[in-house]
């Protein structure tokens, strides 16, 4: 009996002899702008077995950064072969929250100027306005501050050239500038007798009369004479005018 107990006793002593304690592995996680990296280590020549949930993984682990936050389960232990049998560490878990992806918002395009142009028979009229809201917007003509809008009278000497300028300001933001140039056409002065529109006053004009008598046209611009009739008095007016 007492042999029995001796060897029993030498038994366990060469278990706790021979017994391998493996280290716990540490894991580290490396922050970044668009990845997040885990990696595991272990001191000493211990294998490493890692998983993420209930898939295996290897390290480093590199965690792409999402549109939303994302939990990570990490889990790792240390493990070794000696001797027919197989060492374990513990069970390390690292909960790992990967916070979301920073969306850099799109750059918004710079507030621009525009110009109105509304054309008239004796006006043109200029308006000149931002799409940004938060802009006052000021036009000048030639250099000098005008209304805006701002109405150019056209010409009877012809064809007028203007160089407009607009100006926009804003608390907190930076002064915007925009010109056009514009041409105004003159205005065409009728010439008196001129029935025809041919620029000239000469005989076709009273034929143009004597047609609108015979067609019973009673425009206006056939009442030579004024009287609010349109008849030989008209014709005669505009032959007195010719001689």
């Amino acid at each position: 009996m007492k042999k029995v107990l001796y060897f029993l006793l030498m038994f366990l002593m060469a278990s706790v002899a021979h017994a391998i304690e493996v280290p716990d592995p540490v894991i580290t996680v490396t922050e970044g702008e668009e990845y997040y990296v885990v990696d595991v280590e272990v001191e000493g020549d211990y294998g490493l077995r890692v998983f993420n949930g209930n898939w295996e993984i290897e390290t480093p682990y590199v965690i792409q950064r999402l549109e939303e936050d994302v939990e990570y389960h990490i889990m790792a232990y240390a493990e070794i072969y000696s001797e027919g049998s197989w060492y374990y560490s513990n069970v390390v878990d690292y909960w790992l929250l990967v916070p979301a992806l920073e969306q850099t918002p799109l750059p918004s395009p710079p507030p621009m100027l525009y110009f109105d142009v509304i054309e008239g028979d004796e006006y043109y009229t200029v308006f000149a306005y931002s799409d940004d809201d938060h802009f006052t917007v000021s036009l000048f003509c030639d250099g000098v501050p005008v209304d805006n809008p701002y109405s150019i009278e056209r010409s009877p000497d012809g064809d007028m050239l203007y160089e407009l300028t607009a100006w926009g300001q804003a608390e907190g933001y930076n002064d915007i500038t925009d010109k056009i140039t514009l041409v105004v056409p003159g205005i065409v002065k009728p010439i008196t007798g001129d029935l025809n529109g041919d620029g000239e006053v000469t005989i076709a004009d009273v034929n143009a009369v004597i047609d609108a008598i015979l067609g019973q046209n009673s425009e206006k611009k056939y009442d030579f004479d004024g009287d609010g009739e349109v008849t030989i008095s008209d014709v005669m007016a505009l032959i007195n005018f010719l001689m």
